[in-house]
């Protein structure tokens, strides 16, 4: 076969042009689902910690009517009693859950504003797409006023 006959052969064009677009196609698509996976489960790591959240604010017991007491009297965080209520709260699957001391935040003259404590939730998440098994790791973390 002569190269002029070559060049204008067709046969088999549309395949070539097949294989060129399809590998893209499908990484676009794959990767519109793994976007999707990975935004739920960030979103039910917020909701999670919506819920630890609101525990602590309203200094949730671990038993209806139980009182959780500390001596010397400390925030509702760092009472072990408090501890407890938050992770039963954390329902998921996460790597860590830690629960930060609790930071003073004063004014010019050295007077207490208000107490923060930070809650971080961190979860391992697999890409499911094909040759690129890597493990991301997602983190929530939430800075909860406890006091003033």
């Amino acid at each position: 076969m002569s190269t002029r006959r070559f060049w204008r052969h067709e046969e088999g064009a549309t395949a070539v042009e097949f294989a060129i677009v399809a590998v893209p196609f499908l990484m676009i698509v794959l990767g519109t689902f793994e976007f999707g996976r990975a935004f739920n489960a960030r979103n039910d790591m917020a909701r999670e910690m919506d819920i630890a959240e609101r525990a602590i604010l309203i200094a949730e017991t671990p038993q209806p009517g139980q009182q959780c007491y500390a001596d010397p009297p400390l925030p509702y965080v760092d009472t072990s009693c408090g501890r407890s209520v938050i992770r039963s709260r954390l329902t998921g699957t996460y790597s860590s859950a830690v629960i930060g001391t609790p930071v003073n935040i004063t004014d010019a003259n050295g007077i207490v504003i208000e107490r923060n404590s930070t809650v971080t939730l961190t979860k391992p998440v697999t890409l499911l797409i094909p040759y690129f098994n890597r493990n991301i790791t997602m983190t929530v973390a939430r800075t909860i006023r406890i006091g003033s």
